[in-house]
Parts: structure tokens; sequence; C-alpha cells
């Protein structure tokens, strides 16, 4: 009975011995001679059974490392039972492979042998590297960018988080529990936390929110935003919070440093504006001291361009984008202005140029261009016996380019336009201002009446605003 239980025990060893597709090795204690292998080992390294049998794996090369076969070794010497040994191999090919290597002793044909079973890990073993990598390239990343992920599971009621949340929290990764996470926020965030949460999966409105921490490591106060989505199937809560501190600092610095650029250019316009003011003054002045009717036009007619300059930068003075100026609202200060100098004019004017506004480098050119072809028009744009009627369009063409026109329906003019004649220094201005500092155009044609139009790209000036 007991001859027919060993054969059974030995055939269930042999049909392991054959089958098991890790390999199995029987060799001497004292140097390693093969005294059998299995099939795998045969399938696995390339080497035939006869190959090996009677050679040591020292012999053959088998240990791509020769310090872990000594480490082994060593092991088996002192008696320490070998289990998990982690070893390169090398098959017949020359390729390297990673097992995991489990050692016995035994006794075979009355001496000392050792049994080893040789698992191939390389799959695994790449893939734990490549795991190992990917975390760790994941913390560098979390921690560059402050931001950290987290999970609440409401069914294990089990949070879950990265080393990125541990640390913006500043708490042992193992204590993300529900009671320590929702004590880090500031007390007074903790309704608007609750309502966006429960809105989110209760509701589906989206979770984005910002609020502030008191972290735990080191009591700083943080800005913090947080993201999340609601998986409804498996009951879990999944954000991603994000530190905002440095942000909200450099945003609150950048505000800061525009509200004071603003003020100081509109303290600059306001004090350029006054300045100009009292030039008008003295120009009056001057028109009020000399009967000369001559001298009195030109100073009027100069007092005029200085009111459109200092329209100009009244109009950004009171601008809430002092890059840009509103033309309309720079006509409207004009005419209010040059209505209260004498000589000034007196036609009816129809403005239609709403909704367009200038880069603040044409401001000033343009400025003083319509200035002159409105008081020019206004002044001599009329017929007698009838009020004269001034129109002023401005808009943006498809190209992005302005198209200023200004027409009155007063008599004309019977001269070659192509032509402006070296004494009307008015229109002579405007050509100026128009061709060489606005890099535009200028047409003036009888429509009838006088029609002049100017065409310029204001963003090539100052660059695109």
């Amino acid at each position: 009975m007991k001859d027919a239980e060993s054969r059974d025990r030995e055939s269930l060893l042999q049909a392991i011995f054959e089958s098991t597709p890790d390999i199995i090795t029987v060799s001497t204690l004292e140097d390693g001679t093969f005294l059998e292998v299995n099939p795998a080992f045969v399938q696995l390294t390339g080497y035939t059974r006869e190959e090996v049998l009677g050679k040591s794996s020292l012999s053959l090369g088998i240990w791509a490392d020769p310090g872990e076969r000594e480490r082994f070794a060593g092991r088996l010497g002192r008696g320490e039972p070998v289990r998990g040994f982690e070893a390169r191999l090398r098959s017949k090919s020359g390729e390297e492979r990673r097992y995991q290597l489990s050692a016995s002793p035994l006794v075979a044909g009355g001496r000392p042998a050792l049994v080893m079973i040789c698992r191939d890990i390389t799959a695994a073993a790449e893939a734990a590297a490549v795991e190992r990598k990917s975390a760790f390239l994941l913390e560098r990343a979390e921690e560059m960018a402050k931001i950290g992920s987290w999970e609440f599971d409401y069914a294990t009621k089990v949070v879950t988080g990265s080393e990125g949340a541990a640390r913006i929290y500043g708490v042992p990764r193992e204590n993300l529990t529900v009671g320590d996470i929702e004590t880090i926020p500031l007390p007074d965030y903790r309704p608007l936390l609750n309502k966006a949460r429960d809105d989110h999966i209760l509701r589906g409105l989206p979770y984005d929110v910002e609020f502030k921490i008191c972290r735990r490591s080191d009591g700083r106060i943080l800005d913090l935003r947080s993201r999340a989505l609601w998986d409804g199937a498996k009951k879990r809560l999944f954000g991603i919070i994000r530190d905002v501190t440095d942000e909200k600092r450099a945003e609150e610095g950048l505000r800061k440093a525009i509200a004071e650029r603003d003020l100081l250019i509109q303290e600059l316009f306001h004090r350029i504006n006054n300045t100009l003011q009292v030039v008008l003054s003295l120009l009056m002045l001057e028109a009020e001291r000399d009967e000369d009717r001559r001298v009195d036009d030109l100073v009027s007619r100069m007092r005029r361009r200085v009111a459109a300059i200092a329209s100009v930068h009244r109009s950004l003075y009171t601008a809430r984008d002092v890059s840009r100026i509103s033309l309309l609202d720079f006509l409207s200060r004009f005419l209010e202005t040059s209505s209260r100098i004498p000589g000034g004019p007196a036609a009816e004017l129809f403005l239609d140029a709403d909704g367009v506004d200038l880069n603040i480098e044409a401001a000033v050119p343009c400025g003083i261009l319509l200035a002159e072809l409105v008081d020019n028009a206004m002044v001599h744009g009329r017929v007698p016996g009838r009020p004269g009627r001034v129109s002023v369009t401005a808009r943006r063409l498809g190209d992005g380019r302005v198209e200023l026109q200004v027409a009155d329906d007063g008599p004309g003019l019977e001269v070659d336009l192509r032509d402006i004649p070296r004494p009307w220094l008015g229109l002579r201005l405007v050509k100026m201002l128009a061709e060489g500092q606005l890099g535009g155009t200028l047409q003036i044609r009888n429509s009838p009446g006088l029609e002049c139009v100017v065409v310029f790209d204001d963003d090539r000036l100052g660059g695109s605003a």
C-alpha cells in the first residue's frame, strides 16, 4: 500500500515538474551542477536538456550579474530561506530576463542537492518600473503645478488623496479622512462647499469653487480652487484641488499696478488739459485786445485747434480705457468747447460716430484733423440766407481701417481739388495730418457741397489694441 502511495506521489510530482510554466531545476548543492531540468527550462532558456546536465549555471553563463549570484549563494551558505529572490538570468541566445527565485535543499541520489523554482517576472517588473516612474512624474507634476487629487467613496466613507493633496492640506497622506478634510477650510467657507457639493450631486450643477484653508502643517492661509465630478454608479466624488494663492496675489498686484498706471496717465491727461485751457485763455485775451480782423480770425482758428487737442486729452482723462478714445465723445466735447469761442461754428451739425474708437497714438492728429474739417465746413460751407448743415460720419471698414467723412451742403469749390492751393492752410494741414501722421489717404470732392473723406489704419500707429 505504501509503495502504491509512493508511486502516486512520485507521479504527481513528476506531472507538476513537467507541466508547470515556471523553470524548475535540480542541482548539486556543492558546485551547482545541473542534475535535472524541466521542459519550461528548455523552452525559456533555449538550452536542450542534454546541453545543461552535468554542467553548472556558472559555466553556462546563465547568471547575468555575478553579484546577484554571490548574494544568492551567500544566503544559501548561511542556511537562510530563499523566497522571492530577484535576479537577471541569461538565455542561450544572450537575452536577459528578470526572474524571481525560490530554493530549497533536498537529497538527490544520496547527495545534498538544491531544487530551485524560477518565475519569469520580466513583464511584471517592467510594468512596476513604469508605474513607479509614472507615480514619480505625477508627484513632481503635482508639486510643480501645486495641484492634488482626491476621491471620496460614499459607500465605504473612505477618502483617498494624492501626495499633492496631502502636501496642499498639510497633513500626512494616511490622515486624509473626512473629519480631517472638513476642518481644514476656514469655517466661513463650509456652507459654500457643502452647497456646491450637494448641487453637483443632486442637481448636476458644475462643482467649481474657490475657498480658503488654514494649512495644518504650518498654519498658512491658502487660496484653493476645487473642481469635482460625481460618479453616480460607483457613488464616488472625484476632485482636483489647486493652490492658487500665488496667482491671486499676482492678480491683485497686477490690478493694483494697472490702477496706479491708469491713475498716473489720467492725471497726466488732466494736467495737459489744464495747460491747454490756460493757452486757450491766453489766446482769448490776445484776441480781445487786438481789433485787427485778420488777427482775430487767426487767433480764433488757433484757439479752435488748441480746443481740439484739449478735447482729446479731456476725453482720455475721463475714459475707462486710456489706450483708446471715443470719436463721438471727442466730437461732442470739441463742439461744446468751440461753440463758446467767438467766430466759431454756427451751422447745424449731425454726428454718426457711435461705437467707433481710436488708438491713442492716432487720437491727437485725428482730433486736429476732424476739428479743422468741421470748423472749415461750418464756417465756409453755408449758402447765404439759409442755415448750413454739416454731417460727420465715422465707421470701421471690413479690413479694420477707419473711414472719416465730413460733408456740408454749401456751394462747394470751383477749383481743381487734386492740388490744394497754397493759401488754403486748413486743407493743407488736413492733408499733412491724413497722409503724414496718420499714414492714410485724403479725398476731397464736390457732391455738391464739399465732402472730405479720410481713411487710415489707427492700429498700425500704436499696435493692436
